[in-house]
């Protein structure tokens, strides 16, 4: 879609007044000259409800398909790659060779996309000036939209004109969000996914496939964080945490996470440590380089995420009762009786 823009030619302003615009000088500003030096302009502007429309499957990636990675992906490239080796599927550069895409709607959403704050004003106020000061509005007939893009120096001529001409106070402007593509090669791309054309894939159903590395178990979760406790071991132990099975290891994982101030730790400048991060912060909403959570708030995030087990309470049945004495009740979990020690029962009276 399309929406009007004034650009205000200062040079032109300066041939015709002799003086260069300066709002707060001490002359004042000529604003007749200031509305004659505009020029209306038509901007490409993205709607991103058109992202609501893209729908990803739960198909697998399976032999002999050629699999497109949109920008902004989650999932290790390298992870993807081996996974194609073993499956026997290609990854190919180019969206018209493939069959199937994977996407994640937030990430992509993220790469492709600048969010600009921008200023407008209603086009009937804009036109109602300009057919009092004899101007063109072609263009401004011709607009879809029913605002246009200004700053605000035009809103600063636009209004006192406007106030003066038609003793009116009402023109206002209203502050809004534009969205463009950061590289126009994006927009074929999401014009491709909403043809319908191709099987589109959330990166987190591949990742399932993805993940041929072991998950974490008490064990390696115990070795884990014993590495990261040593310097020496830290960047091995970042990689380790990076390449595991993340749908499978997520308790013990947020546990890292929560006892491990991952923050500037070698490894975190790598690239699996980047896409790792940049997962946790879309499908759990962590970072991982902050987060302290409790194991009360890890039991909430696993529950919210469909991930809680049976064995996990059982596991961390200690701590969460160790949480529960110090803190008392939560949301969770609630303190259900007061037992007293035997040998103190024995000295009641009475």
């Amino acid at each position: 879609m399309k929406m009007l823009e004034f650009i205000f030619n200062r040079v032109n302003y300066q041939k015709v007044t002799g003086n260069s615009y300066y709002r707060y000088g001490s002359s004042s500003v000529d604003h007749n000259v200031v509305i004659q030096s505009l020029c209306i302009t038509e901007c490409d502007v993205l709607d991103v409800t058109i992202f609501d429309k893209i729908a990803t499957t739960t198909s697998s990636l399976v032999a002999k398909d050629k699999v497109y990675i949109m920008p902004g992906i989650t999932i290790p490239r390298y992870k993807i790659r081996e996974t194609g080796k073993e499956i026997g599927f290609d990854i190919v550069r180019s969206i018209d060779k493939a069959t199937k895409v994977i996407y994640c709607k937030k990430q992509v959403m993220e790469e492709m996309v600048k969010k600009q704050s921008i200023m407008t004003i209603k086009l009937k106020f804009v036109k109602e000036l300009f057919v009092h000061l004899n101007m063109d509005t072609t263009i401004i007939d011709s607009s879809t939209e029913d605002k246009i893009i200004l700053d605000y120096d035009t809103y600063y001529s636009l209004k006192h004109l406007y106030n003066n001409i038609f003793g009116s106070d009402d023109v206002d402007t209203d502050h809004q969000y534009l969205f463009t593509y950061t590289d126009p090669i994006y927009e074929k791309l999401i014009n491709d996914l909403l043809a319908g054309t191709k099987v589109i894939i959330s990166d987190k159903d591949v990742l399932k496939q993805c993940n041929g590395s072991k998950p974490l178990d008490s064990e390696s979760y115990k070795r884990l964080l014993s590495m990261f406790g040593s310097h020496q071991n830290q960047e091995i132990a970042m990689e380790l945490l990076c390449n595991c099975d993340y749908d499978q290891s997520m308790i013990y994982i947020l546990k890292l996470l929560s006892q491990c101030n991952l923050r500037n730790m070698p490894g975190t400048n790598h690239v699996n440590y980047k896409s790792f991060r940049q997962y946790m912060i879309t499908h759990w909403g962590i970072d991982p380089s902050y987060y302290s959570g409790s194991i009360v708030d890890i039991i909430a995030k696993l529950a919210d995420n469909g991930k809680l087990k049976r064995e996990y309470l059982i596991e961390f049945k200690d701590e969460i009762l160790d949480h529960v004495q110090k803190y008392g009740n939560n949301h969770i979990f609630t303190v259900g009786s007061v037992q007293m020690n035997e040998s103190y029962k024995a000295k009641i009276i009475g």
